[in-house]
């Protein structure tokens, strides 16, 4: 939605963009990774209804899951930590870059100490690594925090794409009540 709104906002008539998303993966027996990334091009919602347009990326986003490619990630993975850096460096970047987003959601851990120093909040962060913008939602407990990273030579006013986010965020919560 938020993408969306930023691309209309610019002039824009971007009708879908490249997503790199996680992908929740059948844990395999000793397996110690349950999600690969996929690269996806998403129609960007512009119906004006956001239940709508949510309920259009949803169905995009669930026929992810049923990709048969997505079997062999962690097998690749596991291929490419034994070549090379100079080899599996430029396979890794041309396989997550040249996307407009990336994606995530990590559940943090659960409230803990530091020494004797409660945390008490989280923040989520991640590079851009090869998108115009990454958008990263980490949960801890009951809270959340969403995070925006932002290449400056791709997101030409990230200001503007946070409030598109924000509403966004807002526009979700409002539907989900």
């Amino acid at each position: 939605l938020a993408m969306a709104a930023y691309h209309t906002s610019m002039g824009d008539s971007t009708q879908s963009i490249r997503v790199n998303v996680p992908v929740a993966l059948p844990r395999q027996h000793g397996q110690r990774n349950a999600l690969a990334v996929s690269r996806m091009q998403l129609e960007l919602g512009s119906s004006g209804d956001s239940a709508l347009d949510l309920k259009l990326i949803h169905s995009q986003l669930a026929g992810l899951r049923t990709e048969p490619a997505l079997q062999w990630a962690n097998v690749a993975a596991d291929l490419s930590r034994l070549l090379p850096t100079e080899t599996s460096m430029p396979l890794l970047s041309n396989l997550v870059g040249g996307a407009d987003i990336t994606v995530s959601s990590i559940k943090g851990p659960n409230r803990g100490f530091i020494g004797s120093s409660a945390v008490v909040s989280v923040t989520a962060f991640a590079p851009v690594f090869g998108a115009a913008v990454s958008l990263n939602l980490m949960s801890q407990d009951d809270l959340v925090s969403v995070g925006i990273c932002s290449d400056t030579g791709a997101v030409k006013h990230p200001k503007r794409l946070t409030r598109f986010c924000e509403r966004g965020f807002a526009e979700m919560a409002a539907l989900s009540a």
